[in-house]
């Protein structure tokens, strides 16, 4: 408890250093009077590989586990409020039959396939998220989705319904998502976007048809010109729900939007970054468990919001690999797991615009931005911002609203005195969210950002008459 102290002690120091020694301005604006799209709370999806990877530990482990899934990650996921898991994840989608991974209990099963359809609704419904399960296109068949589904959803006496009530679940489960085929362009078969358009058409007609509850469905992704050439009409017909995308940064989505634009102008169908993976800047720390990747994560979800009238639905791969340390009994909270759990106020939020105007630092023959935005009004009616400063300086930030009158803020932030800061399982925890309350005077918020820092902040203010 001490060693916690210590470092909750030093990062409010550095904070506070910080403040004397901001080198650049920086002015936010906040337009409160013109709401954008919804945020879908499914942004702020997991993704996990076919065995489960770290959190998977099986029910006979000495490890505490629920049902074979360690209790210390599932709790700290419920923390997250995860709304969707992908799975099973990566290119083993398309090498996976279904039937491998029910009947016996999964700590009997042959390795990799401990982690079955009934392990993996067993971690959804554990920590109360809604089940993204991906259809084998490579090396599967039609016939071969459409019993998957029928096992999974059906209800009554089919012959598959009987089987899974057999093997421990009388109820349907729950598929919110059914993804067709994974990387169908590359490790996925390696089919262009005119072929892959043919069979996700077959798929879509029976899994359709086996479904108790129909999913949305996700077709797989490319890139943008695959996007355009699967959105046309004359290439899927019908059962048209979402098309999956691996590029999940401003740059790429935007121009998966322009190909989405042409070809569904009653913008009925979504993008979904269903296996996105931070990618931190040069700049930042290369490695998973450090504050580097936190920020590169803030930033992503940024990026999402800004694009949240398109973009339903992103998947951070693999959750256990970036959100959690483990070994043994021992498990340590990422940078990265704080940045998502920094911005769960932001699910099923408002997106408001935001104007950000600031000074550049030049790096190399570009310039880059000092400080990036988003802000959102939650269903309660709460005023939430998020700032992250990814520069080696500190920055001063006014930030007005308009249509309101910020009276004061309180949140977090999250920073470390370098860029590669980092949890070890034998170091106390040195990187974490500290309490971070900006000032109100005049009509505005004044805070100063630290150097590689994230700040999330509930913005409290009175509401101004209409000029």
């Amino acid at each position: 408890m001490k060693s916690i102290k210590h470092a909750v002690l030093g990062l409010s120091m550095l904070a506070a250093a910080a403040s004397a020694a901001a080198t650049s301005q920086v002015a936010v604006t906040i337009d409160a009077v013109h709401p954008g799209p919804v945020i879908n709370k499914d942004l702020y999806g997991q993704s996990i590989g076919l065995s489960g990877g770290a959190m998977w530990v099986g029910p006979g482990s000495p490890v505490a586990n629920i049902r074979g899934w360690r209790k210390d990650m599932v709790d700290a996921l419920k923390d997250l409020h995860v709304p969707v898991v992908r799975w099973p994840g990566g290119c083993a989608a398309d090498t996976y039959h279904w039937r491998d991974g029910i009947g016996a209990h999964g700590d009997d099963r042959e390795h990799g396939h401990a982690v079955g359809t009934h392990e993996f609704f067993d971690l959804v419904e554990s920590i109360g998220a809604d089940a993204h399960v991906v259809g084998n296109v490579g090396t599967g068949s039609p016939r071969e989705a459409a019993d998957w589904i029928e096992y999974m959803t059906s209800g009554g006496e089919s012959t598959l319904a009987q089987l899974r009530a057999k093997n421990g679940h009388p109820m349907p489960f729950k598929v919110a998502y059914f993804g067709i085929g994974n990387e169908s362009w590359g490790c996925g078969g390696g089919m262009k976007a005119d072929y892959y358009a043919d069979l996700y058409n077959q798929y879509a007609v029976f899994v359709k048809a086996r479904s108790g509850t129909p999913p949305r469905l996700v077709a797989s992704g490319g890139d943008a010109a695959w996007t355009g050439e699967i959105s046309k009409n004359e290439r899927i017909r019908d059962y048209r729900d979402a098309i999956g995308i691996r590029d999940g940064e401003k740059g790429g989505i935007a121009q998966h939007i322009a190909a989405l634009d042409g070809n569904d102008p009653a913008r009925k169908l979504r993008l979904v970054a269903d296996e996105w993976r931070i990618r931190p800047d040069r700049a930042f720390a290369r490695r998973q468990d450090a504050l580097g990747d936190a920020l590169a994560v803030a930033l992503r979800f940024h990026v999402f919001h800004a694009f949240a009238g398109r973009v339903a639905m992103a998947s951070l791969a693999q959750a256990d690999q970036a959100l959690f340390l483990a070994q043994g009994d021992r498990v340590v909270l990422t940078p990265a797991y704080y940045a998502f759990r920094m911005h769960v106020p932001f699910q099923g939020a408002v997106a408001l615009p935001v104007r950000v105007d600031q000074g550049t630092r030049a790096i190399g023959a570009s310039a880059a931005p000092t400080v990036s935005a988003s802000a959102a009004r939650s269903r309660d009616g709460t005023l939430y911002l998020s700032l992250v400063n990814t520069k080696p300086d500190a920055v001063a930030v006014d930030v007005g609203v308009i249509g309101s009158r910020p009276r004061g803020a309180s949140g977090s932030i999250l920073t470390a005195s370098a860029v590669d800061a980092h949890k070890t399982l034998a170091a106390p925890p040195s990187v974490a969210p500290v309490p971070f309350a900006p000032r109100a005077a005049h009509g505005k918020l004044h805070m100063t950002l630290p150097a590689r820092s994230i700040a999330v902040v509930a913005i409290r203010a009175t509401p101004t008459p209409a000029p």
